[in-house]
């Protein structure tokens, strides 16, 4: 729990060990960003730094909130960025977070970084027409695609 002045924040653990369920709570109500915010950093989403932002979109996830990736998509709309989402490896051993923003309507770039082992890729997408698309990516793995799409 944590007070700041009138309000008070905190987290619900209910379940077992192996599958707990992790829930915040405010006094007074108010949503997961906010109440995530005011319990990490003592005030409002508002008044948070672009650091604080994506403290908050790891912590989401360490948590394991349900809804964890919206609260990242909240936090990524206040921060001005087209997307910012959590994103997790099929296994689910790995996970990153990703921030991107359109340049223009047909470029596209994007920033992930790990949040449980430590890695960091780049991307970048072109659509060249409607139906050629160019993708590359550089990080742990390095590689570009040239994409046509057709349409059913």
């Amino acid at each position: 729990m944590r007070r700041t002045g009138e309000i008070t924040t905190g987290l619900k653990v209910k379940g077992n060990l192996n599958k707990p369920k992790v829930e915040l709570f405010s006094i007074p109500a108010m949503g997961q960003t906010d109440t995530l915010a005011y319990l990490l950093l003592g005030r409002p989403i508002e008044k948070a730094s672009g650091d604080d932002g994506e403290m908050m979109a790891k912590a989401a996830l360490a948590l394991s909130l349900v809804g964890g990736d919206s609260l990242a998509r909240a936090i990524g709309n206040r921060f001005g960025f087209d997307e910012m989402r959590v994103e997790s490896s099929n296994s689910g051993e790995q996970a990153s977070l990703v921030i991107g923003r359109y340049l223009s309507p047909k470029l596209y770039i994007g920033y992930g970084v790990g949040l449980i082992e430590s890695f960091n890729t780049f991307n970048l997408r072109y659509q060249i027409s409607d139906k050629w698309q160019l993708k590359g990516e550089s990080g742990v793995n390095h590689g570009a695609d040239l994409l046509y799409t057709i349409d059913r």
